[in-house]
């Protein structure tokens, strides 16, 4: 009987170490929904942080979210208010692709061929700004356009590498499918986050649609509405999610559907990439990683620079300074958390002056004490990992006690002290001279 007892006792301990042990960490979380894209992430821009990771340095096509390397690129090497021809470039894209409806001989200015590569997807823009650019870095206005194209992926590899892609190659400024035309979720993150430095470009692929002009060969306007490909931004979708600010969609059947989505709320700005995900999924899974990251995560401000941390006794101070002193923290600390963390973060204070006294849970500090004085640190820490660390310093200057001020108690007490012993000598003198005097 006592054998099956113990038996209990072992599986409810048993059943209650594995529930403890089994329990997600903060630093795990994650989204409420699986990701159904092959490879994807969830990048914060403000803190570089990732969020969400699968397959994150998996090698994968990125399509069309090609054309964001491209479309920085072109803006980094052409004004805004420049016109660019359109050339028989055009007539390298693939079969099948997604244009613009430019032609031979159309005149753009470079801000009009960017909303025609990042909105409708023109690959016919996107070649022309490859050539353009190339081109323009090469001094050769009559550089070949597979001569142009060929120089334009060597500088789109050049910049990755530079951003840290470094599991990136292209071929082609469009995306269009080649076998060594790669890239990764990461690495898509890494080039979305330095193309929406640009004002420009973060406006272009915020916006659902832009009503284009320019002139045609012969010299007359053209008028074209070009639609943003990516649903996220259009209100009259059921894809639509509010918070949404770009980026980019991508597909060939290489490829299967990509996107890279951009979203902004709560103080967090916001870039998932999806890669080879389908139709629908997609926007689901760009909705669900934006909805994870803005209901869990928060910029916090661990510890403000000056902040007062706590206040201490005095001691040994002057006559009519204070009896306390703030101690406040050297610098500041402010990042990205989610709402686990922040709940479990430590701090941890050490003491390391020998102006410092500690009386079982009670700070003294004894003057003299200067403003700014370094009394310790102060370190966060999380999980075991530290965070931050920062100083201690004093948050005032306190003046010690002088000597002479001691004189207010010092001299009634020895004044207490000697009385008696003088009027007992003088009793003692003047009993010995009676005694005298009778004899």
């Amino acid at each position: 009987m006592s054998g099956i007892k113990w038996t209990w006792k072992m599986l409810v301990i048993f059943l209650f170490l594995a529930v403890l042990f089994s329990a997600t960490p903060a630093a795990a979380m994650e989204p409420p929904e699986p990701v159904e894209a092959e490879g994807a992430v969830l990048y914060e821009l403000g803190s570089g942080k990732y969020l969400y990771e699968q397959n994150a340095d998996r090698r994968l096509y990125p399509a069309s979210t090609t054309k964001i390397m491209t479309a920085l690129l072109f803006l980094e090497n052409t004004g805004l208010d420049e016109i660019v021809t359109v050339g028989e470039e055009i007539e390298l894209i693939g079969k099948d692709s997604s244009i613009a409806g430019l032609q031979k001989g159309d005149q753009l200015s470079a801000a009009e061929l960017l909303w025609a590569m990042l909105l409708p997807s023109g690959n016919d823009a996107a070649y022309t700004a490859a050539v353009h650019t190339a081109r323009l870095k090469e001094g050769d206005p009559a550089l070949p356009a597979e001569a142009a194209v060929a120089r334009f992926a060597g500088m789109m590899n050049e910049k990755a590498r530079s951003l840290g892609a470094t599991g990136t190659h292209f071929v082609t400024p469009d995306g269009y499918h080649h076998p060594d035309h790669y890239t990764t979720a990461r690495d898509l993150a890494l080039i979305a986050r330095e193309a929406l430095r640009h004002d420009f470009i973060r406006t272009v692929v915020a916006t659902p649609v832009h009503e284009a002009s320019y002139l045609n060969s012969a010299g007359e306007a053209v008028a074209q509405t070009w639609q943003n490909t990516n649903l996220l931004l259009h209100r009259h979708q059921p894809q639509y999610y509010p918070a949404a600010t770009g980026i980019k969609t991508g597909y060939t059947s290489e490829a299967g559907y990509n996107l890279v989505a951009a979203a902004e709320g709560g103080g967090l700005s916001l870039v998932a990439v999806i890669l080879n995900s389908t139709a629908e999924a997609r926007w689901k899974d760009a909705a669900n990683l934006f909805d994870f990251a803005l209901e869990n995560y928060r910029f916090q401000t661990i510890v403000a620079a000056g902040e007062r941390l706590l206040t201490t006794a005095l001691t040994n101070q002057a006559a009519g300074e204070p009896d306390t002193l703030p101690v406040i923290a050297a610098a500041g600390y402010h990042d990205l958390f989610s709402i686990e963390e922040i709940a479990a973060i430590e701090k941890i204070i050490s003491w390391n002056s020998p102006r410092v006294s500690e009386t079982g849970t009670e700070i003294v500090l004894k003057a003299p004490l200067q403003a700014g004085e370094v009394l310790g640190a102060v370190s966060y820490r999380l999980k075991g990992e530290t965070l931050f660390e920062t100083e201690l310093l004093a948050g005032g200057s306190v003046k010690a006690r002088f000597p002479w001020e001691f004189a207010a108690w010092a001299v009634p007490l020895l004044l207490l002290l000697l009385i008696p012993p003088f009027f007992r000598i003088r009793r003692i003198r003047k009993t010995r001279g009676r005694a005298r005097r009778r004899f």
